[in-house]
């Protein structure tokens, strides 16, 4: 599981990096809130930066190719420090926030693609489910310190210093990629060419996940902001999920390499329905929130570890594995355009925050429908 040397530093990196991004993901929205900035308005300027990421996109396909992807991977993640500056300068100046915008969309494609490729070409397809069980634990560890943390930055500091705490991890997160081996990026194609080669279903994955991940990750965040109206109490809470999902991953990553991955799914799709539902129509105080939040701790990690194994070897699997991935991160960027805007439609439409919950359903639907295709007898035997 740990011979893997370039897996290894590739986990340390994602647990490095994945400290800055849950402040920014978790704490952004509501610095912006607290700037006076209405939710709609912060919807609609997430909304903007997924779509300028959307056709941003063949710039990373291009110096991806230039560069190679462990090189590409470091500009990504230096770029992704500088998010945070800018973020704290983005007070409200109409100007400020179109460059927020703009840079977030360049950071976004900057990083996600050739980390994705990066990792997927690195692993080893029959220890997938145990490498990224590492992966997962990983980022649980950082993830749950970060809403701790930035909680009590912000309320003794502010959010300068939660910001320059992010903006140094995240630099700190390239170190380990300096220590990767560079892989082959695959020959290059054209468009109409890796459309009719690259397997696409990944492509509808991650339209599911990116709607299931802004309904949990923007949505959720936002309501228990309002319900809590408490930076402390809410970095606590939400760390309290991320601390309680690595209780299941080394397990269920050993099952997953024994080809119980379909069903463990399964078994996350119902049960994170459940909660969302529950979320919906029960939660009404804090005590709820955080008996919420340990079922979906607990459930969650029947969806994260099937869902990464199957989109990693099918990105293997494929005739180019960058293609995939250029493909899966269009769809992610349209998943989360769905909620983002129909958020912003939905709260000036008079919908109260929590009954849009339910959006992370349809995209948990989604995700189950193509990794369904995955293990079918004929995908198992011809996975590309």
């Amino acid at each position: 599981m740990f011979s893997n040397k370039t897996i290894n530093y590739l986990n340390l990196h994602m647990g490095l990096w994945t400290f800055g991004n849950t402040i920014l993901n978790l704490f952004g929205p509501i610095y912006l809130l607290k700037l006076g900035l209405t939710l709609p308005t912060i919807a609609i300027i997430l909304g903007l930066a997924n779509v300028v990421r959307f056709f941003l996109r063949p710039l990373s396909l291009l110096w991806t190719h230039k560069i190679g992807l462990k090189n590409s991977a470091i500009l990504g993640t230096i770029l992704s420090a500088g998010l945070y500056p800018l973020l704290f300068l983005a007070n409200g100046n109409p100007i400020w926030i179109w460059i927020l915008i703009f840079y977030m969309a360049l950071a976004g494609v900057s990083y996600w693609l050739p980390f994705h490729a990066f990792y997927a070409i690195a692993g080893n397809l029959e220890k997938r489910g145990k490498q990224i069980a590492v992966r997962e634990i990983l980022m649980l560890v950082f993830s749950t310190a970060a809403p701790i943390v930035s909680g009590f930055l912000t309320f003794y500091f502010g959010f300068w210093a939660l910001y320059v705490l992010g903006m140094l991890t995240t630099l700190l997160a390239a170190w380990p990629l300096l220590h990767t081996i560079e892989n082959n990026t695959n020959e290059r194609m054209t468009l109409r060419h890796a459309i009719t080669k690259i397997d696409r279903r990944g492509f509808g994955l991650a339209i599911g996940d990116g709607i299931f991940a802004q309904a949990e990750v923007f949505i959720w965040t936002i309501f228990v902001y309002y319900l809590a109206k408490n930076l402390i109490v809410l970095g606590w809470v939400l760390g309290l999920q991320i601390f309680l999902s690595s209780a299941l991953t080394f397990l269920l990553g050993g099952l997953i390499d024994r080809g119980k991955g379909q069903k463990l799914f399964l078994v996350g799709v119902i049960g994170l329905s459940a909660v969302l539902m529950g979320r919906t129509f029960s939660v009404h105080t804090i005590t709820d929130v955080v008996i919420t939040q340990v079922l979906f701790a607990l459930l969650s990690v029947f969806y994260i570890g099937p869902f990464s194994t199957v989109f990693y070897n099918m990105s293997k699997q494929t005739k180019n594995t960058l293609w995939f991935h250029f493909f899966a991160e269009a769809g992610y960027d349209l998943g989360s355009i769905i909620v983002l805007f129909s958020t912003a439609a939905l709260i000036l439409g008079g919908f109260r925050i929590q009954q849009l919950l339910p959006m992370g359903i349809t995209g948990l639907l989604i995700a189950k429908f193509v990794l369904d295709s995955y293990y079918t007898p004929t995908k198992r035997r011809h996975p590309h």
